[in-house]
């Protein structure tokens, strides 16, 4: 894995941001602010162990999984007063709490350092100790380039038809493969253009024609997971090659990010109010957020005190529903006691299997019950992070149990998908599959229920399209006595 550039100026860097954070939270409750920033030096600390190990994987996966919870779970509590200004309601979702200091409660906090310690301490131990011995990801490492691009482009078209045909969407089972499908066709791509051993413009037609088109049809749907996610999968791609070229990426993207939170937002909520929104056309869909913006339409108007990075940092900041959830369980809302990870024993079967199978709505549920969002919104569903499952679910037991056993399935996935003596494709194909897994917003068996089908799967495209296919075109033609390719 790629070191980061200059180790004096980003430790220069990184101790005036941490004293930076600390003048921010000037006034906050001490406690807090204590439990925060010992929570921020875990993170930070196992990221450092990682990287200076022998056996860190080809792509940082496990830094930017810690970065997640640093962002989202604990630099919050240093940012209180820019998120939620003196005199302003502090809303999470549609909820106002009573008192806007339990928010950042050092008890709570106390359980967020200590999920997160064990995450970290269970992930490198787990993956230096108890997963040497496991097998790895294997695909064919004797090949044709050219039959290697063909199956990548194959993949991509799949993707792109799923994402611009609305027929193709509605197909069973069929996003649960092409949408990871996208991720494996570019991962392999990016790698084989790093390798050269493709050229400049078949680069060019891949990433400067067809990601850009995705993500602007991303972007007029409303949606900003998606758009974060190709950023961290060629923010990882990058990292293994270039961390300065990475983290220029990584700037570029927060930029990017700013300027669309705003656009992508005032869309969201007009495909709430109006879905026959969704219909128009994407050249349609940005002349209406264009006027909506000009004429400083009152729904972004009411969102817009914080300016576009507040609104950006707020929908990062996670740990409010966090302390929501642990403010009111069991209290006034009975633990889940499992309910949610139940479709995760199912969600495996593809529904064009099982056309019967129960919808996943959970996220819906979970805002309701909750009084998140009202009753009356039975199509609105709010993500469930890991961390916040375990909790509304288990409670502290759960968060210190939960967390320890992420930390090592994260490590044995690690251990199986991202190792440095891997080829290119195997790289890429892994990557593809566990990156997801390092922006944990969802719940647990939305992001993991279809991972062991789906490795499945990617195995036998590439083991056949590779190996077995071209050996029985290779019988073929000796039978029909022609000449091979």
């Amino acid at each position: 894995m790629s070191t980061l550039p200059g180790k004096l100026p980003v430790t220069a860097a990184l101790a005036l941001l941490f004293a930076g954070l600390l003048t921010a939270a000037w006034g906050l409750p001490p406690a807090s602010v204590a439990v925060a920033a010992a929570a921020m030096a875990v993170c930070g600390a196992s990221v450092l162990v990682y990287a200076r190990g022998a056996d860190a994987g080809a792509f940082p996966v496990f830094p930017l999984l810690m970065s997640f919870y640093a962002v989202c779970f604990v630099l919050p509590v240093f940012l209180f007063d820019y998120l939620w200004p003196s005199g302003g309601p502090k809303f999470v979702y549609r909820l106002v709490p009573n008192d806007p200091l339990s928010l950042i409660d050092a008890g709570i906090l106390a359980s967020v350092l200590a999920g997160v310690t064990l995450l970290a301490v269970a992930f490198l131990l787990g993956r230096r100790w108890m997963t040497p011995r496991l097998p790895r990801f294997a695909l064919p490492r004797q090949f044709d380039d050219r039959r290697l691009i063909v199956l990548a482009w194959l993949l991509l078209a799949g993707h792109l038809l799923h994402i611009f045909v609305p027929a193709v969407q509605r197909l069973p089972s069929v996003g649960q493969f092409l949408t990871p499908a996208g991720y494996v066709a570019y991962a392999v791509l990016l790698l084989m253009w790093r390798d050269k051993r493709i050229n400049g413009w078949h680069a060019a037609v891949v990433f400067c024609i067809t990601l850009p088109a995705i993500l602007v049809k991303k972007a007029t749907g409303g949606l900003l997971t998606p758009l974060m996610l190709y950023g961290i999968l060629i923010f990882l791609l990058l990292f293994a090659a270039s961390a300065r070229k990475a983290l220029m990426l990584a700037l570029a993207g927060g930029a990017f990010l700013l300027l669309c939170y705003g656009p992508t937002t005032v869309v969201r909520e007009k495909l709430i109010v109006h879905p026959e929104f969704n219909g128009l056309s994407i050249a349609q869909k940005i002349d209406a957020v264009s006027g909506l913006l000009s004429h400083r339409h009152r729904d972004f108007e009411r969102m817009k005190p914080l300016g576009s990075t507040g609104m950006v940092v707020r929908r990062l900041a996670l740990l409010p529903l966090y302390a929501v959830v642990a403010t009111k369980t069991p209290d006034e809302v009975p633990y889940w006691g499992g309910t949610t990870y139940k479709p995760a024993l199912t969600s495996f079967v593809p529904r064009a299997l099982w056309p019967g199978k129960p919808t996943e709505t959970n996220g819906n549920a979970f805002g309701r019950r909750y009084d998140l969002i009202t009753p009356a919104h039975l199509q609105m569903s709010v993500n469930i992070p890991w961390i916040v499952e375990m909790r509304a679910n288990f409670g502290l037991a759960g968060v210190l149990v939960g967390m320890t056993l992420v930390g090592l399935l994260m490590a044995l996935l690690d251990r199986f998908f991202n190792r440095r003596e891997a080829s290119s494709l195997e790289q890429g194909v892994g990557i593809a599959i566990i990156f997801p897994l390092v922006y944990q917003e969802s719940n647990f068996s939305l992001m993991c229920g279809s991972l062991l089908p789906l490795t499945i799967c990617l195995w036998l495209y590439f083991r056949l399209g590779l190996t077995w296919f071209p050996n029985l075109e290779s019988k073929i033609l000796a039978a029909l006595g022609r000449p091979l390719r």
